[in-house]
């Protein structure tokens, strides 16, 4: 419930918090619960207004060396390839979006990369476990046991 503040030509239902004018009802404006004049109300909207989409990137996609050492980064360790390429490739920036981009591929390749060391290694781990088990069970190849 508002006070009313009556004066000789108006009656004023409240007064503006910014600057403390008194307001009847058709002048004032309501922002956040609290009362504006119409003079200050245009400049708290402008300091309360949310920032627009041209705003400065929240990341900055590197240059130079550091580029080309993330990019390796992204294929010896997949799963930070996948986190940078998150947040790279959801910014509003074009040139962020392709950094992303970029870093998913090299991901790819990475993956690609590890597959192949697994599968090479587990080949070769088989191959010396069949020679090594020949002679842990007692199986002994020499000659006349063809």
């Amino acid at each position: 419930m508002a006070k009313t503040i009556k004066n000789k030509k108006t009656e004023h239902t409240a007064a503006c918090v910014s600057c403390g004018m008194l307001i009847n009802e058709s002048q004032q404006k309501i922002i956040n619960h609290k009362h504006y004049c119409k003079y200050c109300a245009p400049e708290i909207q402008e300091i309360l207004k949310p920032p627009t989409s041209a705003a400065l990137p929240l990341f900055v996609a590197p240059v130079g060396v550091l580029r080309v050492l993330t990019y390796i980064v992204c294929i010896f360790s997949p799963l930070i390839g996948f986190v940078l390429g998150m947040l790279y490739i959801s910014q509003a920036d074009q040139e962020n979006k392709k950094f992303g981009k970029k870093c998913f591929i090299f991901m790819g390749i990475g993956i690609a990369f590890w597959g192949i060391v697994f599968i090479v290694n587990a080949f070769f781990d088989l191959m010396l476990l069949g020679s090594k088990a020949a002679g842990m069970f007692g199986f002994k190849i020499g000659e006349g046991y063809y």
